[in-house]
């Protein structure tokens, strides 16, 4: 956590001694859960293009791991955010709500059915140089399935940063992907 966390979370406490010595409680359950939103604060960075351009091969490589499903069919059904943690743990989030898992590094992960969200916390050398981002595989542009358009559509306005992936044998830029960076520079978004 950097020093501007460690800042504000201290504010942040003195002010909670303040609310709880004059029984602010409905103030109390806010200021918690903007504690909570500090202390867990990552920059959220998808890694965003067409479907079958290497998304989840490039981070499987980066990450050190073949963990994230690749193959020439549209893999990735769900986002999935990758972490730096001490443990290697997944959590399946459904209908609001977390389940723990016990992470698979020899292998793909699976998804369970009804999950919107994967989380995956791991030891990773590469995580661990990045700990305030937050990677993301999501699904890719054009896949024909409209699971998977609804989870870019309901993720990717969550985000402030993107990686754009373009698979090099292709020689060009899909027109989704232009689509994509022209949304981007139309809502005042920069794009380098």
């Amino acid at each position: 956590m950097n020093e501007l966390h460690k800042k504000y979370l201290e504010k942040l406490s003195k002010l909670k001694e303040i609310y709880k010595k004059y029984g602010f409680s409905t103030v109390l359950e806010e200021l918690d859960k903007d504690i909570t939103d500090i202390s867990d604060f990552k920059v959220t960075v998808p890694l965003v293009g067409a479907f079958s351009t290497g998304k989840s091969s490039l981070i499987n490589e980066l990450i050190g791991y073949e963990m994230l499903s690749t193959d020439i069919t549209p893999e990735t059904a769900v986002p999935t955010e990758l972490t730096y943690g001490e443990e290697n743990v997944v959590y399946c989030m459904k209908n609001g709500t977390k389940q723990n898992d016990i992470l698979n590094t020899s292998g793909s992960q699976t998804i369970p059915n009804d999950t919107a969200l994967m989380k995956i916390s791991m030891k990773s050398s590469f995580l661990e140089q990045i700990p305030d981002i937050r990677l993301v595989d999501m699904p890719g542009f054009d896949s024909g399935i409209e699971i998977h358009n609804r989870a870019i559509n309901d993720y990717l306005p969550k985000s402030l940063a993107y990686i754009i992936a373009v698979a090099a044998d292709e020689g060009t830029v899909r027109a989704s992907v232009l689509n994509f960076l022209t949304e981007l520079q139309l809502n005042d978004i920069p794009v380098y």
